[in-house]
């Protein structure tokens, strides 16, 4: 009996957050929901194939919402214009059969999210997404936004998740005097991510004596550019290893040291910074979208609001001069991502949330807010692979 269905873009194939995080939480999810994955490769083009794409999806979803058991769909979109018009489309359709709607908001552009307010933009969230039953989204500014915008549901604040493999990082021990400090930058490589500030940070700090070296996983229409950036200025101690994911990517967090986040990019919650949490790893970056919210300066690392490489390096030698606070942070950063982001615990949350949807007023509680909901025992054990 499939009585919620999750729509997720490029569900097998997708390099990006939101694919990750219900690949996550598919074995936790599972006993009551379904995906429907929807969108196709990155690659498709012009307007016809998106078109072909989109009538696609509503098809394929118009046939799910005929299942008498069905509840609730969960809808995932981005505040950016592609996603924003093509799950106002399923949100409609959902709510033209009967059925409860949750909208999960994971990536943020602020510059799109105020056009919202007049406009083609406003009209479009009027007619859809403010009636949807509840809201999610991850961090408190967003929340602020979208109830100023009109909402009739509750908005809740989430989190995103750590995947169960990320636990087996083993916990490091401080460098010693003398050995390389590894320090570690996994994103999609544009360059609002701040792939050249960190280059430029270990330049600097490599010029300064200091023996660091940094690794740069991920993919992107910067990785080539960058790569030709550290080639012509003979740039050492950093290197490219493409996008990785399972036992690759636990491997490169077990060897590094140091995170580095110095994204200026709109960002939801960023799971690459959760997943350093949960290995052990100080977070140096900026408080981008939720981090906001929780992320504690000199307890976790230390965050700026100038994503520059002069202030990187003054914040990774701020850790060198004391290679004790690297594990100290580490292990406090593992302990919280331990409370509150494992797959079960966020899997037990999300279905708190689609109970107090599907229940509605006979719940006589509203869902609440992820640094509130907490579980000692989450109860949401993972589905065999025979039943997912």
């Amino acid at each position: 009996m499939t009585q919620i269905i999750v729509l997720v873009s490029r569900l097998r194939v997708g390099m990006g957050g939101v694919a990750s995080y219900f690949r996550c939480l598919e074995g936790y999810l599972c006993s009551r929901a379904r995906y429907v994955s929807i969108g196709g490769e990155r690659t498709a083009r012009g307007i016809v194939q998106r078109l072909k794409l989109l009538i696609g999806d509503y098809r394929r979803l118009r046939s799910e919402l005929q299942g008498s058991d069905l509840q609730l769909v969960h809808l995932n979109p981005s505040m950016v214009w592609k996603a924003f018009f093509r799950e106002a489309v399923h949100l409609s359709a959902a709510r033209a059969e009967g059925k409860k709607v949750v909208v999960f908001w994971h990536g943020w552009d602020w510059v799109f999210a105020q056009g919202i307010q007049t406009g083609v933009r406003r009209l479009i969230f009027n007619r859809t997404y403010a009636h949807a039953d509840c809201h999610i989204v991850l961090a408190e500014r967003f929340r602020t936004h979208l109830l100023a915008l009109g909402c009739r549901g509750p908005v809740v604040l989430e989190s995103t998740v750590v995947a169960d493999d990320t636990w087996g990082v083993p916990l490091r021990l401080p460098p010693r005097t003398g050995e390389p400090v590894r320090l570690l930058l996994l994103s999609r490589i544009v360059r609002e991510k701040g792939v050249y500030v960190a280059i430029d940070a270990i330049a600097a700090l490599r010029r300064a004596g200091h023996p660091v070296q940094l690794t740069i996983a991920g993919d992107g229409p910067e990785r080539v550019p960058a790569e030709q950036y550290v080639a012509k200025h003979k740039l050492e101690g950093i290197s490219f290893v493409g996008y990785v994911r399972g036992e690759q990517k636990q491997r490169l967090l077990a060897e590094s040291d140091i995170y580095l986040f110095p994204s200026n990019h709109g960002e939801g919650m960023p799971l690459s910074v959760l997943e350093a949490m949960a290995a052990g790893l100080p977070v140096l970056g900026t408080r981008a979208g939720g981090l906001d919210d929780f992320f504690e300066d000199g307890v976790m690392g230390f965050s700026v609001d100038d994503p520059s490489a002069e202030v990187f390096v003054t914040l990774v030698e701020k850790l060198l001069s004391n290679p004790e606070s690297i594990v100290q942070i580490g292990e406090h950063n593992r302990g919280y991502a331990r409370k509150y982001f494992p797959a079960e615990v966020v899997a037990h949350r999300l279905f708190a949330i689609y109970d107090s949807v599907i229940e509605g007023a006979a719940a006589n509680r509203a869902p609440v807010d992820w640094m509130k909901a907490i579980y000692a025992t989450p109860g949401v054990e993972p589905c065999t692979a025979q039943n997912i």
